[in-house]
């Protein structure tokens, strides 16, 4: 059973989303916050990040790039960039820079296509 960690500051997409994800067959820990959702990374090293961008106090992109510092597991980690943010050019450049596996716009899945999408990411890896 692959471990999910899925970071979301909006606790209703959250609720959307969990259920499927541990119907599907994932052992899915959520946090609220980039904070929690760093220290849950770094004590389980789950197999898979879910992670948004916006979020208050840390946001996603500095949750990735200190995951990333975090030796061989933060660095091969594959993190999937879930969000709704429509990123400009610098933080483009930030995402590519800190390499996540996909970036997913949220308004373009289900919770249904989100998991297919995560079952086809984890067969092929």
């Amino acid at each position: 059973m692959k471990k999910i960690l899925f970071i979301e500051d909006n606790a209703e997409i959250v609720a959307l989303y969990e259920p499927k994800l541990k119907e599907a067959g994932f052992d899915v820990k959520t946090a609220l916050d980039g904070e929690h959702g760093l220290q849950y990374a770094l004590e389980d090293h789950p197999d898979l990040i879910l992670l948004d961008v916006v979020m208050p106090d840390m946001d996603g992109m500095n949750v990735m790039q200190r995951i990333r510092q975090e030796g061989e597991w933060g660095k091969g980690v594959p993190i999937i960039i879930f969000t709704n943010f429509d990123v400009n050019d610098e933080r483009l450049k930030r995402v590519v820079q800190d390499k996540p596996a996909y970036y997913l716009l949220k308004a373009n899945y289900t919770p249904h296509s989100l998991v297919a999408k995560l079952k086809e990411f984890v067969a092929a890896h």
